[in-house]
């Protein structure tokens, strides 16, 4: 009888190199019984591959650079465009209590509307004035923004409402900064029977900020269009200060929005143009 002498047990890391070298002795004698003729057909399909893949690339990219349409860039120009009012609407936002808003656009490329005057013209069924609202905005160029006029107190359910832009002052300067404010803890619900949208704005800057407008805009479920508008205003903001602003609705919030709704938007607007909209902190030595 033999003694066969018992093998020791492999590792895991000395299992996978054996196997790792078996798999290589493998692939090596497998190149070795191939025949020198399958080594010639593969380089001659490289040889010929090359070419033949930049000829079909270079007309793939001439027949797709011919069917595109190039899009129409608005040029400089020595004469404003006038400003493009995309939607006017009156919303109710309670017993007696309506909202409007409008959507406009600015479509110069090189022209800011530093400011321009506007007005809401809220109109019954039979064109009759039910109430006017107006007030100040801007607008830089190439952008579009909303207009809101959060509360009008009428004893008539308007039919439409009308929106004009006048004694618009343009102008070719181009804002030094165009400042963000984030919106923090952004959150909505009812309190008191009252629906309401708050959050904290923040001055992310070095500088104090004289006034920052803040507009609530709510969109139905498609976020196609507006159901409910609102806005406040955050005064004399000191650098890197975070303020707390609440908007309120005086009816609940199943009075004032359907069922499902879609996006709550809050916006921080400031003009970048306007002068003084910001106040430089003054560096102060302490006393020692």
């Amino acid at each position: 009888m033999v003694d066969i002498p018992k093998l020791p047990k492999l590792t895991r890391a000395e299992e996978l190199s054996y196997k790792e070298k078996t798999l290589l002795i493998e692939i090596v004698d497998q190149f070795r019984n191939t025949h020198r003729y399958w080594y010639i057909a593969l380089l001659a399909v490289l040889v010929f591959s090359l070419p033949l893949t930049r000829l079909i690339a270079g007309t793939v990219a001439e027949r797709l650079i011919a069917r595109h349409e190039i899009l129409p860039i608005l040029a400089e120009s020595d004469k404003p465009a006038d400003m493009v009012v995309e939607d006017a609407v009156s919303l109710a936002a309670g017993p007696g209590v309506f909202s409007a808003y409008a959507h406009i656009a600015n479509p110069n490329a090189n022209w800011s509307a530093w400011s321009f005057d506007y007005e809401f013209v809220f109109r019954n069924n039979g064109g009759a004035v039910l109430a006017r609202a107006a007030g100040q905005s801007f607008l830089v160029p190439g952008s579009s923004r909303f207009v809101l006029e959060p509360a009008v107190f009428l004893e008539e359910s308007p039919t439409r409402v009308e929106f004009t832009a006048e004694n618009v002052r343009w102008t070719r300067k181009e804002p030094d900064l165009a400042p963000e404010f984030p919106i923090l803890a952004k959150r909505w619900g009812n309190a008191d029977g009252n629906f309401f949208v708050e959050g904290v704005v923040k001055n992310p800057y070095s500088f104090r900020v004289t006034r920052i407008d803040l507009e609530a805009i709510i969109f139905d479920a498609a976020n196609t269009k507006a159901v409910a508008v609102n806005s406040t205003v955050a005064d004399d903001l000191d650098p890197f200060e975070e303020r707390y602003f609440r908007m309120l609705w005086p009816v609940s919030q199943d009075a004032l929005l359907p069922g499902t709704f879609g996006q709550v938007q809050v916006r921080a607007e400031v003009n970048p143009l306007e002068p003084g909209f910001v106040i430089p902190q003054d560096e102060t030595i302490p006393a020692r």
